[in-house]
């Protein structure tokens, strides 16, 4: 496997491009709970990639694996797989103030609906990107993962979810473990007798053995569980249980039963006649926030973070930086089936490179006593309403 720093060189296709980001921001995963959407950040990036220039454009080429001429063709693979999928759903979300010119052959390539205006009030602008948040996550998310100001010349952002029931649903109940890790902790425990040879993979891979439960959803998108030797990391297991997953290429040996992690193996009697696999596992809910800017070399965007100039002029005629870049996530894995759910904003602030604000004149109106007012048509000069205010209510 590559590193963030040291793409692939063939041109990625968009599955390829945004599964690359992922195993890569899951090699950075630390011992806590945590859950990511590379495919969330990925479809940004690549809309930047488009529009950038310089550093920034081979900075965001090497993170998302394709290239800036490419990057928006590229990126509608993704979203079309997440559109016509029966158990996925996506939305991209462009918002701007009126003085920015975005370029008409960038914002062309972009979805019809997902162009709206911010007003440089942060409340009113708050408000609006809350809204789109918890409409495009069906309430999971209900604040946006970033603050907006007038400052804020541009917001871009993706909304992702899946939502699948399983094919064989689980039985819960209430474990308190008294071994291992998790000794002491109780928790929902679910569990399953399941027939299906094809759930269970046990790997000799890069990290050594590693054992993967592959549990179907009824439609089209499954969920894979990872499960590593202990004294491997986190991010390691997580980030080459993706790769075994996902890539064709990826044909490790088996390894045997009996040095697969979590996996022992016994005969039994019974009248079944059926081999059969056994499946215990916690049921979960995990929530996640991310400031992507922390790790900006992982995301291609060290450079476009730079105020001094502008890196986007592919995007819009005046100078842009990104000021901003976060990620809130919700996931939970529970008997009857899966749902998770992301959203993605990166907030684009002006380079020094902007004209110079200018000295305006500003003149106030208070209102603090009684006062009249009149409806008016504009052409006809008709007089539609009037009326008194002796006091607001």
């Amino acid at each position: 496997m590559s590193s963030g720093t040291n793409l692939i060189t063939k041109q990625l296709s968009g599955v390829e491009a945004s599964n690359f980001l992922t195993a890569n921001w899951a090699k950075t995963l630390e011992e806590e709970n945590a859950v990511v959407s590379g495919a969330g950040v990925w479809v940004l990036l690549a809309a930047l990639c488009q529009g950038a220039e310089g550093e920034a454009l081979r900075e965001l080429e090497s993170a998302t694996g394709v290239e800036g001429t490419k990057a928006l063709e590229t990126m509608q693979e993704v979203l079309e797989i997440l559109e016509h999928s029966p158990s996925l759903y996506s939305a991209l979300g462009i918002w701007v103030q009126d003085y920015l010119h975005l370029k008409q052959e960038w914002v062309e390539k972009m979805p019809k609906s997902s162009l709206g205006k911010l007003s440089g009030y942060q409340e009113h602008d708050q408000e609006i990107l809350d809204f789109w948040a918890e409409q495009n996550t069906y309430g999971k998310i209900s604040n946006f993962p970033l603050a907006t100001n007038k400052e804020t010349l541009m917001m871009l952002a993706s909304a992702v979810g899946v939502s699948t029931t399983w094919r064989e649903e689980f039985w819960e109940k209430i474990k308190t473990y008294d071994s291992g890790a998790w000794k002491g902790i109780t928790a929902t425990n679910l569990t399953v007798d399941s027939v299906y040879e094809d759930e269970l993979r046990f790997l000799l891979s890069p990290i050594g053995p590693l054992t993967i439960l592959q549990w179907h959803g009824n439609e089209d998108v499954d969920v894979h569980l990872f499960l590593g030797q202990p004294e491997i990391s986190p991010g390691e297991v997580l980030s080459t249980g993706i790769f075994c997953a996902t890539s064709p290429e990826a044909t490790f040996p088996d390894c045997e039963e009996k040095h697969a992690p979590g996996i022992s193996v016994e005969r039994i009697e019974s009248y079944n006649g059926m081999d059969y696999l056994e499946v215990n596992l916690p049921a979960f809910k995990i929530k996640s926030s991310h400031d992507l800017l922390k790790t900006p070399e992982l995301f291609g965007l060290k450079n476009a973070t730079d105020s001094s100039i502008g890196h986007f002029l592919g995007i819009a005629e005046e100078p842009l930086f990104v000021g901003a870049a976060k990620q809130e996530v919700v996931a939970e894995f529970k008997k009857d089936g899966f749902t998770a759910v992301s959203v993605t904003g990166t907030g684009m602030l002006a380079g020094s490179a902007m004209p110079q604000k200018k000295t305006l004149k500003k003149t106030s109106l208070v209102i603090d006593r009684p006062f009249g007012f009149a409806a008016i048509h504009r052409a006809s000069k008709l007089c539609v309403f009037a009326g008194w205010v002796d006091r607001p209510e």
